[in-house]
């Protein structure tokens, strides 16, 4: 039994008349210390001042210090696990950063081949369009003059020399005939001459007369069915080989779309002008082409 007093913190003799706290059942004091009302349900200060369910202060206290090393370990824990999520994290990104970055590399090695091969293809391109153009250099395509039965091209293109001021004759002309299908009402007429500067010289008297028309050829003066043809206009142009006409027809659909000023052919090459009082420019190619306009 304790030898103090829980109440007056006096000793307690032996043959004493005692008081226990109901509760404990441990703490004691003098039953004289407690008053007589108090004496049946007495209870000492630290059962008084605990929970419904016995729950002391200290009860609380330490289960609150229990749960607080309890989240602390907890957090501890957490952040270890995050500390390394983040490092596998940063390791994974670091490599595929270096994929990207030698992806990267490879699409420039791959643009750079590719420009080179674009810039191979309109060489070659260029060259062929050449090549083929250089094989009609001496020669003049007419369109515009009627078929008729039993026609002679000799004699048209004489009328048509006469016409402009231009003899035509064996002498300067090495082959003439007519161009596209025998079922065809309208075939145009492919001279090819025997120099050069005797196509140019035509194309000149062409451009002195540029109303040339089929009642200007004294070969239909005869021909009353040709009649409704008279007025027709008859077209004289440098022959372009199909790349050519290819690469014209593309530059001519560009200059109706806005995107250039003027096209023409000369000497069998295309010349082009974004603005009308710019520089001009040859085309070598479809590609030299697309490049001149995205410029």
């Amino acid at each position: 039994m304790p030898s103090t007093c829980h109440s007056c913190d006096k000793a307690i003799a032996q043959r004493a008349e005692t008081i226990e706290c109901i509760k404990c059942k441990e703490v004691v004091c003098h039953k004289k210390c407690v008053p007589a009302s108090q004496a049946p349900s007495w209870t000492c200060t630290a059962c008084s001042s605990s929970g419904p369910d016995g729950l002391t202060l200290q009860h609380i206290l330490a289960a609150i210090e229990a749960s607080s090393s309890k989240q602390e370990k907890m957090l501890k824990d957490t952040e270890a696990n995050l500390g390394a999520a983040i490092e596998n994290c940063t390791a994974t990104v670091s490599v595929l950063t270096a994929k990207v970055e030698s992806l990267e590399k490879n699409v420039g090695s791959l643009e750079a081949d590719n420009e080179q091969l674009r810039n191979r293809v309109s060489e070659l391109e260029a060259a062929l369009l050449a090549t083929e153009q250089y094989s009609r250099v001496n020669d003049v395509d007419v369109v515009g003059i009627p078929c008729f039965n039993g026609e002679n091209v000799d004699v048209i293109l004489d009328s048509l020399g006469k016409a402009l001021h231009f003899p035509l004759s064996r002498e300067n002309v090495e082959v003439a005939h007519r161009t596209g299908p025998a079922s065809a009402t309208q075939r145009g007429i492919i001279v090819r001459f025997l120099r050069k500067p005797d196509k140019e010289g035509f194309l000149r008297a062409r451009k002195v007369k540029r109303d040339l028309t089929v009642n200007d050829l004294d070969i239909f003066k005869d021909k009353p069915a040709f009649i409704p043809h008279a007025s027709s206009i008859i077209y004289i142009r440098e022959s372009l080989s199909q790349s050519m006409r290819t690469l014209f027809n593309n530059a001519r659909r560009l200059r109706a779309e806005g995107k250039l000023s003027d096209v023409w052919v000369s000497g069998g090459k295309l010349f082009v002008r974004k603005q009308t009082n710019s520089e001009r420019t040859q085309i070598l190619s479809l590609v030299h082409l697309w490049r001149f306009v995205d410029q």
